[in-house]
């Protein structure tokens, strides 16, 4: 997320700029749809880039904190008080409070702008309730919704919105935005390596030492169980799979854990054909010379091969152990 200050500035944000661009175009052109939905992975820049479209359309200038100012409405998942956890849906309250707001005037005669993060949380009441404010605008509003995971939305909220689609960011362009906040050459190469086109993410772990050990850890439980006979793959598969009992949170979980796995055999094929200089996680070269002895570049491939599959069926609320046990099965 940009700092106030640096709110007016797209030059600031990582990466997009044909997203960047295209809304530029958009304020200059007057045609401003009545409500946006950013899709794609977590971490790319859909939150940084909508609070900058928003300080454009207010006309900020990066002088006000969009989340105190009164004619911007955020909605999003809250913090259950008693467990301390992040609550599993956005619930149907929350849309109603959105439908009031919206209703009433602008305190300084601008658009009124709702921004909903994590919309493909809404539960079905939700969804509902939120359908018929895309159907009825009310004055002059915006609408942006945040979404990572595009197919749990309702087909008929996806259509009364523009698309615009956030894809990851090239590895170098992330180096360069690191180096130019501090991280020498080195470090800059492994966090960008490691954040996977997910410049939120290099951020993240530029800012804590710590994090990438964390951020790591479930690539080298993979790499650990690859070593194992089939018959302790499996079992372990089931150990390192996502158990959380809301639906979409573990979704959201094995899907990321897939993506860390992936890389990690992205990585292996590439040493195998002897390029260790494009490694996203150099610090396991060690541990995938282990995996190269006994697994060969082609099982690599039809491991690679099973990782969409693997994906799909995560997003469709398949079995989280049995879309990780298609990437330990050879």
């Amino acid at each position: 997320m940009l700092k106030a200050n640096e709110m007016n500035n797209c030059s600031e944000i990582i990466g997009n700029r044909a997203v960047l661009e295209f809304l530029e175009r958009s304020i200059e052109s007057d045609h401003i749809a009545h409500a946006y939905l950013f899709a794609g992975p977590h971490n790319v820049g859909k939150t940084t880039v909508a609070h900058w479209f928003i300080d454009k359309l207010l006309g900020l200038e990066g002088k006000h904190d969009l989340l105190t100012h009164p004619d911007v409405y955020v909605v999003k998942r809250q913090i259950d008080e008693k467990t301390g956890k992040i609550a599993s849906t956005i619930p149907v309250e929350s849309i109603r409070k959105l439908n009031e707001r919206l209703g009433m005037s602008s305190f300084f005669g601008n658009k009124k702008v709702a921004f909903i993060e994590d919309a493909d949380f809404l539960s079905g009441a939700s969804a509902n309730a939120f359908l018929k404010t895309l159907e009825e605008p009310k004055g002059d509003a915006l609408i942006i919704l945040r979404a990572s995971n595009i197919e749990a939305l309702p087909k008929t909220i996806v259509s009364r919105t523009q698309v615009v689609r956030f894809s990851r960011v090239p590895k170098a362009e992330i180096e360069q935005s690191l180096n130019a906040r501090g991280a020498d050459e080195q470090k800059a190469k492994e966090l960008a390596g490691a954040a996977d086109g997910a410049p939120g993410i290099a951020l993240a772990l530029l800012a804590d030492s710590e994090a990438l050990d964390l951020y790591k850890r479930p690539i080298q439980e993979y790499l650990e169980i690859m070593e194992l006979p089939l018959s302790e793959r499996m079992i372990k598969a089931a150990s390192i799979a996502p158990n959380e009992k809301d639906s979409n949170a573990r979704t959201q979980s094995a899907l990321e854990l897939i993506t860390r796995i992936e890389s990690a055999l992205h990585d292996m094929l590439l040493l195998s054909h002897g390029n260790g200089e494009s490694l996203r996680f150099p610090a396991f070269v060690s541990k995938y010379k282990r995996v190269l002895s006994h697994v060969n570049p082609k099982t690599l491939q039809q491991l690679l091969s099973r990782v969409q599959v693997a994906r799909d069926g995560a997003s469709a609320h398949v079995s989280a152990q049995f879309a990780i046990e298609q990437l330990v099965i050879f």
